[in-house]
């Protein structure tokens, strides 16, 4: 239910409606330091974003599919930024997938916009409230509560559906916590008593347009001190159903200073002084033309297979044992949401090479990864001065005494000083058989 409560404030989630659903398929095969990739999108995509896709690839294969080969830069034809990177040493290889799919990782952009955003929507809530509610005598009271603790709630309460709904993809137990948290926040401020707390799930399920609605007015009611347990229920009519809220919303567009000017400049774009009043999106309307207000996930979903010589080390996408190949498929989150990302880290040992100079395969996974991070951190004389030093070893030499011992030329020979090779040593030691 993340960031519904910016809807709630104004009742606008009770009519949102269906829209098309784009889809992206991306498959991926590396082939040492390159990435084959092929992408397919919906026939139903819009041009534009057609166009951001073809231009980036060689091969057209049919009208909506595309492939071609990278090297570290992926293509930004979904939109985001994407890297893929191989390091080959003697030893092995290990590579590295990521994938940023839209969205920003400005998290401290993330929380100023929604701050804009909150707030663009309470002012448009107490200006639409004054205009139906205006003349209540308790109005004023009513006002000072949206302005004030409201906005600030709704801000918090925001933050907090954002950060629930960042850690319980990494802890199962994350999400209940968070729901806990919430609950204790709506309560010890009066929104809703105790013992009220599945009204958080009874707002994302199936009776969710009711409570929002019901929450909405008898908040309103509370504050301007009439209308409580259904009494003059006739001034807050307008609460009766997501139709009469809808409408109320656009009466209330139709009277401000800014649709009137909307109009006129219809008027004269259109040389028509007799145009009846064009039609308003109340989102676009409340945004002031910013183009990016999504809540919670987008329309466009992405399904990305990537073939893997091994079995990743670490990922956050779904092994498939039986084709070799790591899966995501998610839609893409909106601009208040972390972005999609998807990411695969495996490594490939060189069998050949380590058992003909170590007797068996010591170095793969994680740990092969960290040998090749070493091996191209240092520099390239040293690199060949230590792969000179290995591809002299046999598996009949006391390999543990001579990896101990090995020093680079300009370091002291003190066998209990540091050494650059600290890192590659201790891992073959600690993957040689006990002697």
């Amino acid at each position: 239910m993340s960031k519904y409560i910016c809807l709630t404030i104004t009742a606008l989630l009770i009519f949102t409606t269906g829209c098309d659903e784009y889809e992206y398929a991306i498959e991926m095969t590396p082939d040492a330091g390159l990435l084959k990739r092929t992408i397919s999108f919906s026939s139903n995509l819009p041009d534009e974003q057609k166009q951001a896709v073809k231009k980036f690839y060689p091969e057209q294969i049919d009208a909506n599919t595309f492939s071609g080969t990278f090297r570290v830069d992926l293509p930004n034809d979904v939109g985001g930024a994407g890297y893929y990177t191989y390091f080959v040493t003697s030893m092995g290889s290990t590579a590295t997938y990521k994938e940023r799919f839209r969205g920003d990782d400005d998290l401290n952009q993330h929380i100023d916009d929604f701050q804009m955003f909150v707030d663009r929507y309470v002012d448009f809530t107490i200006n639409w409230l004054e205009f139906e509610l205006g003349r209540e005598p308790n109005f004023g009271n009513l006002r000072s509560f949206l302005d004030k603790k409201f906005r600030t709630d709704v801000k918090n309460f925001g933050l907090y559906l954002d950060f629930g709904d960042i850690v319980r993809h990494y802890d199962s137990n994350a999400a209940d916590e968070f729901h806990q948290r919430v609950v204790i926040y709506l309560e010890e401020r009066d929104y809703i008593n105790p013992g009220q707390s599945d009204i958080l799930t009874q707002m994302s399920g199936s009776r969710g347009e009711e409570e929002i609605r019901k929450l909405l007015r008898d908040t309103v009611a509370w504050e301007i001190g009439c209308c409580r347990n259904g009494e003059d229920s006739g001034k807050l009519a307008f609460f009766d159903s997501k139709d009469s809220i809808e409408k109320s919303i656009i009466r209330y567009i139709h009277s401000t200073q800014r649709y009137r000017q909307i109009w006129e400049r219809e008027k004269v774009s259109k040389q028509d002084a007799n145009l009846p009043p064009p039609d308003v999106d109340i989102h676009e309307f409340i945004a002031e033309g910013a183009s990016e207000f999504d809540l919670g996930n987008t329309p466009y979903k992405v399904n990305v297979r990537l073939k893997c010589p091994y079995k990743p080390f670490k990922t956050n996408g779904q092994w498939q044992d039986a084709n070799n190949q790591v899966c995501w498929t998610e839609f893409l989150k909106g601009k208040y949401d972390l972005p999609t990302f998807f990411y695969a880290s495996w490594s490939e040992p060189n069998n050949d090479f380590q058992l003909r100079h170590f007797g068996q395969v010591i170095l793969d996974d994680v740990n092969l990864a960290r040998y090749c991070f070493w091996e191209k951190s240092i520099e390239t004389d040293k690199a060949k001065q230590w792969n000179e030093f290995i591809s002299g070893i046999d598996p009949n030499m006391e390999i543990d005494k001579l990896i101990k011992a090995f020093r680079f030329p300009d370091e002291p020979n003190d066998p209990n000083a540091p050494t650059l090779a600290d890192v590659p040593r201790n891992l073959i030691l600690s993957a040689l058989p006990k002697r």
